[in-house]
């Protein structure tokens, strides 16, 4: 059975990048080349393919895996607690500074524009430098820059301040949930500790009103920045010890291509042994023995440049990737979906502290944080484990060969959860309804954005590979682009029009995006061939 509806005769003698030879079941054991290393005790042939260097990080052990990838969802909650930080607090900083609040908004707009710019450098820079110096730097800054939000005695400086706490927000945002990810962990994993850091970022950008709410109301808005610049020190300490440098320089040959075949044709793996061409080892579950990994070697901050590029040219080339049907695809996709995050942190305030809900500070932080917090929880940990069994299963179905394509089946919960929560919400908002409604849709509409975000880093990642990182930062200058534009406009908009206007026009221009994902399954396969033969985008 092939699962693919379309797929290009060219790739009957070619290999496709992102297509991989993923369970042996659908061919027999007799067909697989021995030399190939498989997970323990499954029929998952690893990709991609380990070498059988200690410190390839596909080979670190379990433990040295999972301290990493805590110490990357460490790292990455700082950053995602400054975007929703002083939202509710809008409305009481537009009375202290004396400013309208389409003004205060810009405390996120110019936050939101500057991590754009962040996450396309940090990737970029990282490439050459690595991860690891990349990540403490930022990090140290981020701890100094919220002690000077803290310390803002005008609107001027701390706006300024926001700005810059942006400029040194992209490595978290950018590389952590991304090629971060892909550095250490396999294909058939990949979904589950996306969806993972997918639901540490946007639950804690749904619990920071909550909590900031309180801090405001009891304190002061500055002490929101105080306690903030504490818990970053505390994680820059983890992240020393727990995060080693990920980079590693792979031998494209290890990767494990499958040349297509179409339903005419027998499958005959074993007659193609000749092109996988991988190490001869023992049988692995990715996870070797690590007894030449040095813990010492691992706190070193800089281990020397990753590639001989120049930098003009690696800070240029990303603009080459929009040549990429699925680059174009990704970044469509990520300005719709997490502007939805963005919107609803800005209009909150005029949501719920006017009439008929008349909230709070307090309450508004709460109310446009546990509904999110609630749908979020469920998209993420429910999208990622569904998306790694799926493409399992239509590997399986598909004689073992798995396809990026298939983690775009996750896109249909997104649109169907997207589409009743958004427009739901609008109605109940603009008919005044109860606020227990209201916050049932939010839920809806958050767990639907959940799914969006796990499926949109997934098939990307899966896609493009070492460029994934570079390309979501692109994603990340575009969007954020487009979200800085929308902040000026999302308070009059909102004001003007109303809840039901302002979220059914989101809801119906982000389900238009979602749909271009059917053109993007059937001839996502020969986008990556065509991509491959005509050289765009070369990492070296």
């Amino acid at each position: 059975m092939n699962v693919l509806i379309y797929e290009t005769c060219a790739t009957k003698s070619e290999k496709v990048p992102g297509t991989a030879f993923l369970d042996d079941r659908g061919v027999g054991e007799e067909n697989i080349d021995s030399n190939l290393k498989k997970a323990a005790g499954k029929n998952i042939i690893l990709s991609p393919q380990p070498s059988d260097q200690p410190d390839d990080p596909l080979n670190w052990s379990k433990k040295i895996k999972t301290l990493y990838f805590i110490g990357i969802l460490l790292t990455s909650v700082g950053p995602a607690i400054m975007g929703p930080l002083l939202v509710p607090a809008f409305n009481e900083l537009s009375s202290i500074f004396d400013v309208p609040l389409t003004t205060v908004a810009q405390l996120n707009g110019g936050l939101v524009m500057s991590l754009g710019v962040s996450s396309y450098l940090c990737n970029q820079l990282s490439s050459i430098y690595g991860k690891r110096l990349l990540f403490l730097l930022t990090s140290l800054c981020q701890v100094v820059i919220a002690i000077w939000g803290a310390c803002s005695k005008s609107f001027r400086s701390l706006i300024a301040a926001r700005i810059f706490q942006g400029l040194f927000m992209g490595m978290s945002y950018s590389a952590a949930g991304t090629s971060s990810i892909a550095d250490v962990f396999f294909v058939h994993e990949r979904a589950k500790y996306v969806g993972i850091w997918s639901f540490v970022l946007l639950t804690t950008n749904n619990i920071t009103p909550i909590i900031s709410g309180y801090v405001i109301e009891d304190l002061s808005w500055k002490w929101s920045f105080g306690f903030l610049a504490i818990y970053l020190f505390v994680c820059l300490v983890f992240h020393f010890f727990l995060v080693p440098e990920s980079a590693f320089k792979r031998d494209t040959k290890t990767e494990v291509f499958y040349q297509g075949v179409s339903k005419a044709e027998s499958l005959s793996v074993h007659d193609q042994k000749k092109e996988y061409q991988v190490s001869a080892a023992s049988e692995s579950s990715g996870l070797q023995d690590t007894k030449e990994y040095s813990f010492k070697k691992s706190l070193r901050v800089y281990r020397g440049r990753q590639s001989e590029l120049s930098l003009f040219y690696v800070l240029f080339r990303p603009w080459l990737m929009l040549q990429n049907p699925i680059v174009i695809w990704g970044v469509l996709q990520w300005c719709l979906c997490y502007t939805w995050v963005i919107m609803i942190g800005s209009v909150a305030s005029q949501m719920f502290t006017a009439p008929p809900y008349n909230f709070s500070v307090s309450s508004t932080g709460v109310i446009s944080g546990v509904a999110p917090l609630i749908g979020t929880t469920i998209g993420t940990l429910a999208s990622g484990t569904i998306s790694d069994y799926l493409i399992d299963f239509m590997a399986r179905k598909n004689n073992g060969v798995y396809e990026p394509e298939f983690r775009l089946f996750m896109m249909i919960p997104y649109m169907i959860l997207l589409l009743i929560g958004g427009f739901g919400t609008g109605w109940q908002v603009e008919n005044g309804k109860s606020w227990i409604s209201v916050a049932v849709y939010l839920a809806i509409l958050f767990c639907g954005v959940a799914c969006g975000v796990t499926s949109i880093i997934t098939y990307t990642v899966d896609s493009l590979g070492d460029c994934s990182g570079e390309a979501f930062g692109l994603m990340m200058l575009v969007k954020s682009a487009f979200a800085y534009g929308l902040i000026w406009k999302f308070n009059t908009w909102y004001a003007e029009r109303g809840a039901k206007s302002v979220y059914g026009i989101m809801s119906g221009a982000t389900c238009a995006v979602i749909l271009l994902s059917i053109p993007m399954y059937i001839f996502g396969k020969r986008g990556r061939l065509y991509v491959k033969q005509h050289g765009i985008y070369k990492v070296e």
